[in-house]
């Protein structure tokens, strides 16, 4: 039961990822040493203006919750986001390397 084995990820792949795909996403930072570190793995789902105004209509306090991901991942992490992904995590893309210091986290520097 591997996880990645339905991946649509793969070298050479053709397949397209449509509106409705959930995907889970891994960053798992490799120290190349003895010690190990913490990891991220969020849900994010693709959504067309379609689906996120399906969303917005019948699950309003998620889609807010949603957008506060969305605007957390932007303003506070630095990252670009592209308006089709949807974050599904509590803690979207935080990575705390030290995990005894949860105040001290990673982000993108652009």
């Amino acid at each position: 039961m591997e996880e990645w084995l339905s991946s649509p990820i793969y070298k050479d792949s053709i397949d397209r990822l449509r509106s409705g795909t959930i995907l889970q996403v891994d960053v798992i930072p490799s120290t190349g040493s003895d010690y190990h570190t913490t990891n991220i793995e969020d849900a994010i789902a693709i959504a067309d203006v379609r689906l996120k105004n399906e969303l917005r209509e019948r699950y309003p306090e998620a889609w807010e919750r949603i957008q506060k991901r969305v605007e957390f991942m932007k303003n506070e992490l630095g990252l670009k986001i592209n308006s089709e992904v949807l974050p599904f995590s509590n803690i979207p893309s935080y990575l705390p390397p030290f995990i005894l210091s949860p105040n001290k986290a990673m982000r993108s520097v652009q």
